[in-house]
């Protein structure tokens, strides 16, 4: 077909960029030539290369040695991988998925890189750092694969009917807020004893990939693995201040797989590069209780 022509045509086109940061070999051009024409939409996925290419030529004209960008190169990367095969062009398994026993939530299927929705949301995040105007673009024409109603909110998985409100405190959630203010005292003393011996920093290639330079990261409680024994044995009023709370949702069903968690995090202080994101899901509220620093 004519169209499936004109998208060859300008993947075709796109190969030299490509090659210069992130293919090689004589087999770059077959493999882009062959991706667009064989999808549901080539010319949405030409269009789709045609931004990422804009993105990573803007990422060539920058240091290497800078965290952001090695960031931004690495998660651009991983991106490609996907966006180089014919059938990661498609929707998401949902059936498939969803039926096996150990999928209690749909990162199962956000898990998988091999999907449209993957390779716009990725494309996003990337495009909202280094090229405003082409994240907007993408946004506007690809908002009603997912429903999304604010360019600053896209998430993977995005649910209009929830409740958006820029701040959430005491009087959403009064029993929980309480019960933390009331054990503030003891949970910040019990957390600054276990802080020297802290573990849980990323390596580097983790702290590359996330954008989190510096990052440090404790599990408490999630709704998937339940409470973490060694953190409610350095931080029990912690633990005890939460049981009665956790989990608030009752169903098994989850909008993500860390909808519902206890974290304790960290970043040095200085000059430290942290990624701007959005979380998985707009289905879950962040309530932040600072222990020391700020």
């Amino acid at each position: 077909p004519k169209r499936a022509m004109r998208a060859a045509a300008l993947a075709a086109a796109l190969v030299t960029a490509v090659r210069a940061s992130l293919c090689e070999g004589p087999e770059c051009e077959a493999i882009i030539g062959s991706v667009c024409p064989k999808v549901r939409s080539p010319e949405s996925c030409a269009a789709l290369w045609s931004a990422f290419i804009e993105i990573m030529n803007k990422h060539t004209e920058a240091p290497s040695s800078d965290m952001r960008w090695r960031h931004l190169a690495h998660r651009a990367t991983m991106l490609s991988k996907s966006m180089f095969r014919p059938e990661c062009w498609g929707s998401l398994p949902y059936r498939e998925e969803l039926s096996q026993a150990s999928c209690m939530s749909t990162l199962c299927l956000i898990d998988s890189a091999c999907h449209e929705r993957h390779i716009v949301h990725e494309l996003m995040a990337i495009a909202k750092q280094v090229a405003d105007d082409t994240a907007r673009q993408i946004w506007q024409a690809t908002r009603h694969l997912f429903g999304w109603e604010r360019f600053e909110q896209t998430p993977m998985m995005y649910y209009p009917s929830l409740s958006s409100q820029v701040w959430f405190g005491e009087r959403d959630y009064p029993d929980l807020v309480q019960s933390l203010r009331e054990n503030f005292p003891a949970i910040r003393a019990e957390f600054l004893q276990a802080y020297g011996n802290r573990s849980g920093k990323l390596t580097p290639e983790e702290e590359e990939y996330s954008g989190r330079q510096g990052w440090w990261c404790w599990d408490v409680w999630t709704a998937i693995n339940g409470w973490t024994k060694e953190r409610c044995d350095q931080m029990p009023s912690l633990c005890r201040a939460l049981r009665p709370h956790l989990p608030a949702s009752k169903s098994r069903r989850l909008a993500a797989y860390l909808q519902e968690e206890v974290a304790l995090f960290g970043l040095p202080a200085g000059d430290i590069y942290f990624a701007p994101h959005n979380d998985g899901t707009n289905a879950r509220v962040a309530l932040l209780m600072p222990l020391t620093g700020g």
